[in-house]
């Protein structure tokens, strides 16, 4: 029995259009992510039930496809009309924790959204979202997830004919700080407000009662994204596309397309192949953040009867924003250097070592693994833990501070050890996945799923050095590709 209803349609058809997956001719399961199908009580006993309801081949009555309407900044230009174009919202489930969870078909078929598109997907897209998707919820980042992937049983022009797939992603709701702006710009205030009490209802019930409400809801958003970004920031994570309609304010990562994990670090750091100014290099990613809350502060502005009283404390909210993401940013990154208290390293240290990683160009999740064994040397009385590199020059500074604030080596080993990975999806390993699976190879993708989906656990026969990217293997650019 699958279960599935859709809240959002109950909204007013200004919100949505109507329409159903078209992409699914003959569909092929190509893999499942069973563990989050059991959170969400799907039954997947069925293949053949399963597969033909979440490609969208198959539609249960109370489902109610549909493809959302939202506005969005992108690249800082304002499109007063975006959309679904290449996905559609089937309903939603309910988890084990008694919540709602949105079930979207990305590469479902074409929309009034489309624009000039096809609204298909190749596999490519479909494979990359799908592993570092779950790669990042692994690292206990939020995002959005994925359930399953598709073939569509048809193909895909791009630049040449590629096979389509259908990705079956799972979020809290898709709704972004682009659908305040669509209502906001077109000054349809009455479905802004309906928007913003549906959201608060879905995502913030606690806020329902309450005479300031709005005000609440805004600073509550402003924290789950200055949470989600520092996140990002501490695994060495770039998303690569920080636009306004891919921005969600449930604060989970949304949009895989053009986003990749560093390799060897540098703080400019852009993939995205069409960012050429730099605009979501890994540096600016906080200041993105900070850019996109005020565009959600405009948006919202509406909803007050005293919009210049209103106007005042939303900029004295966002006046704060800078001090609030530094010391967030501070807290994750004391805990990869294995400290739970926030304040015993300062913005200094850290930017010490981000500058030495970045000089002696090394690579930024393997350097904390390197810090474990150098702390794991000490602790154990190895004499030849002073050496001329710089990186043991660093540590001897960094363990002297842990002592001199009572934290035991032991104790800072066990913390470093659930915060920096062994394991990422790193751009060439997924390069190989996807390749291997345009030529119809999925061993590869189950091989890698499963080493990701544990990545704070050494694996036998993988050591994290041989997952660095060799010359000939280095992604220096990474691709929208839908």
């Amino acid at each position: 029995m699958i279960d599935i209803n859709n809240t959002y349609s109950d909204l007013p058809s200004e919100f949505y259009h109507r329409v159903k997956p078209s992409a699914s001719i003959n569909p092929e399961l190509i893999s499942l992510n069973t563990e989050l199908a059991s959170f969400l009580n799907i039954d997947t006993k069925d293949k053949k039930l399963f597969t033909d309801i979440f490609s969208g081949k198959s539609i249960k009555r109370d489902s109610k496809p549909l493809a959302m309407v939202y506005a969005g900044h992108q690249f800082g230009n304002f499109v007063p009309r975006l959309g679904d174009g290449r996905a559609i919202l089937i309903g939603e489930v309910k988890g084990k924790n008694n919540l709602l969870y949105d079930v979207h078909l990305k590469g479902s078929g074409k929309t009034m959204y489309s624009r000039n598109g096809d609204g298909r997907c190749p596999i490519g897209p479909a494979i990359r979202e799908y592993l570092v998707s779950e790669a990042v919820n692994s690292l206990k980042i939020p995002t959005t997830r994925s359930l399953a992937i598709f073939s569509t049983g048809e193909k895909v022009y791009r630049e040449s004919n590629l096979p389509g797939a259908i990705l079956v992603r799972v979020a809290s709701s898709h709704i972004r700080v682009g659908t305040f702006e669509y209502f906001s710009y077109k000054k349809d205030f009455k479905n802004l407000k309906i928007l913003a009490d549906y959201s608060i209802k879905r995502h913030f019930p606690n806020l329902i009662r309450r005479k300031d409400k709005y005000f609440i809801f805004f600073s509550e958003v402003v924290i789950r994204q200055l949470k989600l970004v520092s996140k990002w920031l501490s695994f060495g994570f770039i998303h690569g596309v920080m636009n306004t309609d891919n921005t969600l304010i449930s604060g989970e990562t949304i949009d895989y397309g053009p986003c990749a994990f560093m390799d060897h670090f540098k703080k400019n750091k852009v993939f995205s192949s069409i960012d050429y100014g730099g605009r979501y290099s890994f540096n600016n990613q906080s200041f993105i953040c900070f850019w996109n809350m005020l565009c959600f502060a405009n948006a919202i502005l509406p909803l007050f009867d005293n919009t210049k009283s209103a106007a005042k404390i939303l900029e004295l909210e966002l006046s704060n924003f800078k001090k609030k993401f530094t010391d967030q940013w501070t807290s994750d990154m004391s805990l990869k250097f294995g400290s739970k208290k926030n304040k015993i390293f300062d913005e200094d240290f850290f930017k010490s070592w981000t500058e030495l990683l970045e000089s002696e160009n090394l690579d930024y999740t393997n350097s904390f693994l390197k810090l474990e064994e150098i702390l794991l040397l000490n602790k154990n009385g190895n004499k030849n833990i002073k050496q001329t590199n710089k990186i043991y020059i660093f540590a001897e500074k960094w363990i002297k501070i842990l002592k001199a604030n009572s934290i035991s080596l032991d104790s800072a080993l066990k913390t470093m050890r659930e915060n920096n990975p062994y394991y990422i999806p790193r751009n060439h390993i997924v390069e190989k996945v996807i390749n291997e699976g345009v030529e119809g190879n999925f061993n590869k993708l189950e091989e890698v799923y499963k080493i990701i989906k544990d990545p704070f656990k050494k694996k036998k026969g993988f050591r994290p050095s041989e997952q660095e990217p060799k010359e000939d293997e280095k992604v220096f650019s990474t691709f929208c590709g839908t």
